[in-house]
């Protein structure tokens, strides 16, 4: 998570720059603020209580990774499968659904889940609190001619 933070604040460095020299359109400069934003907000997370994706190549590849981190913690805190599982096919579905109507799913995405360990009886479950997905549009390109001498 540290490395997500160094990226980002050295992306949001460069585009301060460019925003001091006066190089950034309106529109650029919302998205700087928004990536701003989104940069204070990783850094209040709580870790624990969590199952998170990496950073995917699109939000199809970050439910993926998701899915199988929510797998591998329970079965390390050895939690009853059937009631985890119908609480992870509720929210993934959500998250689907939400992926698919902001039109983000082809867009490098990262997904964080906060959870409590539920129970009834003597079963232990994992419920799900808050989702935070956060995906990232390029934020322009430059382009560089070679030429052949």
């Amino acid at each position: 998570m540290s490395e997500i933070v160094k990226i980002l604040r050295n992306i949001i460095g460069r585009l301060e720059e460019l925003r001091k020299m006066g190089e950034l359109s309106a529109e650029r400069e919302e998205k700087l603020d928004k990536l701003t934003k989104m940069l204070e907000e990783l850094k209040t997370l709580r870790l624990e209580n969590t199952i998170q994706s990496r950073i995917a190549a699109s939000g199809r590849g970050a439910m993926y990774q998701l899915r199988r981190a929510f797998y591998a913690q329970i079965a390390s805190q050895k939690l009853d499968k059937i009631k985890s599982v119908d609480e992870w096919r509720k929210v993934a579905q959500k998250l689907i659904d939400l992926l698919n109507n902001k039109g983000i799913v082809d867009v490098p995405t990262k997904i964080i889940l906060q959870y409590d360990i539920a129970e009834e009886g003597d079963t232990k479950y994992i419920k799900f609190k808050q989702a935070r997905i956060f995906y990232f549009e390029p934020a322009g390109y430059h382009v560089i001619d070679f030429d052949e001498e």
